[in-house]
């Protein structure tokens, strides 16, 4: 209706076309604006982007330092422990070696002791042996001579073993009332000994036999004994 007729065309409405124009270019300038708002959407995105991705790496290396030096912590606390209880084995190992020593040496000292007990037990048993295997008069001597010791009144009754009473208690008696001026006597009992005899009065009884004598010399001369036994 608006338009007019130009060499053959329908020419447009110059107000309405003026309008459709300025539309036009309000449509134009949206589309750029609408751009440039996307581009900057872009822009801030690809910053938040770049930024997390800078943020994650820097947590990651952090990450990795820190179990870094927990793996480094860790070994050091194992070989800390590591030696701890090789140091705590040596030492129940050297402290059970020296109890095992000290045990073993303390069973070896007993031992030996023992061993030279027996030893000494044997020598003085031996020692007991050959008194008893004396010769006749060496016998009578050696029993004169204690009598003369042991005798206090001169009339105390002599007890001697079966074997010396039968064999020469009737000739011990009257020699030692000989030669030692006393008066004693041979009593029919007889003593539980190997050699030697009882002195038997009423004030008191006195064991010659060489059995008691020998203990007690024993007490006096072991150590000398042992000495002379055992001398390294």
């Amino acid at each position: 209706g608006h338009g007019a007729v130009h060499r053959g065309r329908v020419l447009r409405d110059p107000f309405a076309a003026g309008v459709d124009h300025d539309a036009a270019q309000h449509r134009l300038t949206r589309r750029q604006k609408g751009g440039n708002a996307m581009n900057g959407m872009e822009k801030i995105t690809a910053r938040m982007e770049a930024d997390a991705a800078r943020s994650l790496k820097e947590l990651e290396e952090q990450t990795e330092r820190q179990l870094a030096e927990l793996r480094q912590a860790c070994q050091v606390r194992i070989e800390q422990d590591r030696a701890a209880a090789a140091q705590r084995s040596d030492q129940a190992a050297k402290e059970r070696y020296e109890r095992l020593c000290s045990a073993a040496e303390m069973e070896t000292r007993k031992l030996t002791l023992f061993a030279q007990q027996e030893v000494l037990a044997e020598a003085y048993d031996r020692a007991l042996e050959m008194l008893c295997g004396m010769p006749k008069e060496k016998y009578l001597d050696l029993l004169i001579h204690l009598l003369k010791r042991a005798a206090s009144t001169g009339t105390e009754e002599i007890l001697l073993s079966q074997k010396d009473h039968d064999t020469l208690g009737r000739e011990l008696t009257e020699r030692a009332n000989r030669e030692l001026g006393t008066h004693l006597t041979l009593s029919e009992k007889c003593a539980d000994i190997r050699a030697g005899f009882l002195l038997v009065s009423r004030e008191c009884d006195v064991n010659c036999s060489f059995e008691t004598l020998l203990a007690l010399s024993r007490e006096r001369t072991e150590r000398g004994a042992a000495e002379l036994l055992f001398a390294q």
